[in-house]
This record gives structure tokens, C-alpha cells and sequence, in this order.
């Protein structure tokens, strides 16, 4: 591995479980220095932090809410204690109720939008004088099927991620007219995940989500964290403003 000083910086929202884990993972693996962030789960990110430790990883786990400004002043001062400038962000942190949008209270509403949409923009805000001057600097999020297609109970999520792909589009441009960030995002089909608990017939819907698909099979979490890698690369330093399905061509038949 090289030395600490010669590795990019990563910050991952939402990074200590599930896709967030993984894609942590894939860039530390990659000689990325990655700050994850998580919110309530302690046992997580220091279960995250040992297996980093293991394998001689640099990976530092920060408990910061993006939703709010204490967190993202946490996060920001993470980032400058690592005496690195920031290459890559990845918005991978996200919640929601799972409920018909007439039973919503505003309450939900706030708390959905404040992570999955508000949190994103306010972060870059945030942290965009931290980026890289030059050479190769990347934001990507992780969208979800329900930002274009109607789920079951899936409608207060469902939105604020097509808000997160709208605003993707005006960030690549904005951000690459004036920062030279590409931005991307990655709309991932079924992946099973602890997420899928919280969501109505849970196993009915995992297994027709399977049958959809023409690979046969779920989507698995290594395969998003390496096109969140891939989007951020040299590689793909043409790609920006980009919502990149990765489903298993589970969309192209129809019902």
C-alpha cells in the first residue's frame, strides 16, 4: 500500500452497513483514504473500523447527521483533520417511512427530505471547498427504481430520490462548468439489504424482483460499489450528469 499522504480522500455518507459498507470498502481497497459516516448505529461502524484494521485499510468512521448542520460540521471537520483534499463523495445515506403518501405527516416528510435530498445539496455546499483543485473529482448518489417507477408504499422515498436525479443533472453542470466535479448517479435495482425489513412483503417482492431480472438474480452489493468506483475514475472522466442503471436488465420486460 502507499503511504497515507499519497492516498485521495472519500467521504461516504451512510458508510458503516449495507451499500454504504461496501462501497467504503471498494475504495479503501483501492488505496482511497475514506471517511464514513453513520448516525446511530455505533456497533456498525466499529465493527467496520475493526475489519479495516484487519486488512490495513484507512478507512474513519464519523458519526455526523448530514440531514443536519451540526452533523455536516462534523463531517467537515473530519475532512480537514485528514490533511487531504477531498477527491470523491459518495451520497449513499438515506431513509424514509414506508407508508401511502395519505398517511405522511410533515414530520416524515422533513425527516425523508432532509437525508435523501435537502442533506445531499447542503453537504456539497458544505464541502466543495475542500475538493481537489485539479486532476479527477467526483460526486456520485445513489438513487433508487422508486425515483421512476411507482413502488408499493415506497411514494415519500420514491420522491425524494427523483428530486436527487434532477438535482444531479444541475450539479454536473454547475459543478463542472465552475469546479471541474463530474457528477453521477447510480440507480440500483433490488439489492438485499437490512433496508428491505422496514418494506411490506418483503420476501414476495425480493423474489420477483429476481424473476424480473434476466440475469436471474438480485443485483449484489460489490457489483454497485464497484460502478460507484468506476464512475469516479480516470475511466469514466467522460461520464457526468448520468443516472447509471445497474438492475440486471430487470426493467426491459414487461409486466
Amino acid at each position: 500500500m502507499s503511504s497515507s499522504s499519497q492516498q485521495s480522500l472519500c467521504v461516504i455518507t451512510g458508510g458503516t452497513r449495507g451499500l454504504g459498507r461496501a462501497i467504503a470498502l471498494e475504495f479503501a481497497e483501492k488505496n482511497y483514504h475514506v471517511i464514513a459516516t453513520y448516525v446511530r448505529q455505533q456497533s456498525a461502524a466499529q465493527a467496520l473500523q475493526s475489519h479495516a484494521d484487519k486488512l490495513n485499510l484507512n478507512i474513519t468512521t464519523v458519526r455526523a447527521d448530514v440531514s443536519t448542520d451540526r452533523g455536516r460540521e462534523t463531517l467537515l471537520q473530519s475532512v480537514v483533520d485528514s490533511q487531504k483534499k477531498l477527491n470523491v463523495l459518495v451520497h449513499s445515506a438515506a431513509t424514509g417511512v414506508h407508508k401511502l403518501l395519505m398517511e405522511c405527516s410533515e414530520r416524515e416528510l422533513n425527516w425523508t427530505f432532509n437525508t435523501n435530498t435537502f442533506g445531499f445539496l447542503r453537504l456539497i455546499q458544505t464541502l466543495l471547498p475542500q475538493f481537489e483543485k485539479s486532476g479527477n473529482q467526483s460526486i456520485v448518489a445513489i438513487s433508487s427504481n422508486g425515483a421512476h417507477s411507482v413502488l408499493p408504499a415506497y411514494g415519500l422515498v420514491g420522491a425524494s430520490k427523483a428530486a436527487l436525479e434532477c438535482w444531479i443533472r444541475y450539479l454536473a453542470v454547475e459543478l463542472s462548468a465552475s469546479h471541474g466535479i463530474r457528477v453521477n448517479g447510480i440507480r440500483p435495482g433490488t439489492l438485499n439489504t437490512e433496508a428491505w425489513d422496514h418494506l411490506p412483503q418483503r420476501e414476495e417482492r425480493i423474489r420477483q424482483a429476481s424473476q424480473r431480472a434476466v440475469t436471474g438474480r438480485l443485483v449484489n452489493l460489490s457489483e454497485v460499489a464497484q460502478l460507484a468506483y468506476f464512475l469516479c475514475s480516470d475511466n469514466a472522466q467522460s461520464i457526468t450528469g448520468e443516472i447509471v442503471p445497474l438492475n440486471g436488465g430487470g426493467l426491459l420486460m414487461g409486466s
